[in-house]
């Protein structure tokens, strides 16, 4: 008996280790299947962790483009000065693994941010709706007090600050949560290269009234300059993944390509930057002239993010 129930395991230990494999196998198929399909589809979210070894931090110094862009960046970590850490681009930490998922299709993920430049300027949520405004620090209370263009305010208590973590309690409706916000400790020299700066971003506040074929051109370039800066900004910090998510544009970006939108499923969000949509199908209209120009794209190994940017300079120069 007990060597029938010996065999009697031995067989059902052996079905189990067979279905696994199987399982294993299976999975790894659907995993390849999918990743081939996310590959074709090319979202408006790249994510260059796909091919680490070869595709992202080795492939920074693998050329010498854009070699001197980390030298745009300071770093703030052995600073002591309150005011100086807190003038840095801070995203909610809940939400920094969200981002890596979020898809510009579907429901709208909240991915909330503070960009705080050393003139006090503000920009709030940049990936959703974002809002403008100033700061203010008080020292001594350790109260952050943000102020709205359109009007509003947020009260923080400052509960803990260093180079790459800030922690915060929203005093001014009464909350004890605290909120954990993370940076890498890493500010630009020039606020002007930040491309969430204030000035960077004005192309997105829509005009109170319909603007000339000027105007609008002018707002298409400062939209390509954004994401000029935004690739730039993703070189300098040697980023091992990229997201698009929530950034206005009539383009699609690829590893290493650059398309136009379908002219009838245009996003949303970018034709809210203009007046209306004729006016936002006008800037359609000059980009598709302008991405049909001979543009050189970079050959040999060089790292996506630094071909895709020396086409969009060149684009820039078209405009």
């Amino acid at each position: 008996m007990k060597l029938v129930y010996f065999i009697f395991m031995q067989i059902n230990t052996t079905i189990i280790m067979f279905t696994k494999f199987c399982f294993a196998v299976l999975l790894l198929v659907c995993t390849m299947g999918c990743n081939d399909s996310n590959k074709k589809e090319g979202n408006s979210k790249l994510s260059t962790a796909k091919k680490k070894e070869d595709a992202v931090a080795d492939s920074y110094t693998t050329d010498t483009l854009y070699q001197n862009a980390p030298a745009l960046l300071t770093d703030v970590t052995a600073s002591v000065n309150l005011q100086e850490l807190l003038a840095q681009n801070w995203i909610l930490d809940d939400d920094k693994a969200e981002l890596d998922l979020a898809t510009d299709e579907g429901i709208e993920m909240p991915i909330r941010s503070f960009s705080m430049a050393t003139d006090f300027t503000l920009v709030k949520n940049v990936r959703n709706a974002m809002e403008t405004g100033t700061w203010k620090f008080d020292a001594d209370k350790k109260i952050i007090t943000f102020k709205y263009a359109e009007g509003g305010s947020d009260v923080y208590k400052l509960r803990a600050l260093a180079a790459d973590e800030m922690k915060l309690t929203n005093v001014g409706i009464g909350s004890e949560t605290v909120l954990t916000f993370v940076s890498d400790g890493k500010k630009y020299k020039n606020k002007t290269d930040d491309p969430f700066y204030i000035a960077n971003n004005r192309w997105r506040m829509q005009p109170d009234a319909a603007e000339n074929d000027a105007a609008i051109k002018e707002r298409l370039k400062q939209n390509l300059h954004f994401f000029i800066l935004y690739y730039r900004d993703a070189v300098a910090r040697r980023a091992g993944a990229v997201s698009f998510y929530g950034l206005p544009s009539c383009l699609q970006w690829y590893a290493g390509q650059i398309n136009l939108q379908n002219k009838k499923t245009l996003s949303k969000k970018w034709k809210e930057c203009f007046y209306n949509e004729a006016q936002a199908l006008k800037a359609y209209a000059l980009m598709e002239v302008v991405i049909g120009k001979n543009i050189k794209w970079p050959s040999g190994k060089t790292n996506w993010l630094k071909k895709n940017l020396s086409a969009l300079e060149q684009m820039y120069t078209y405009l």
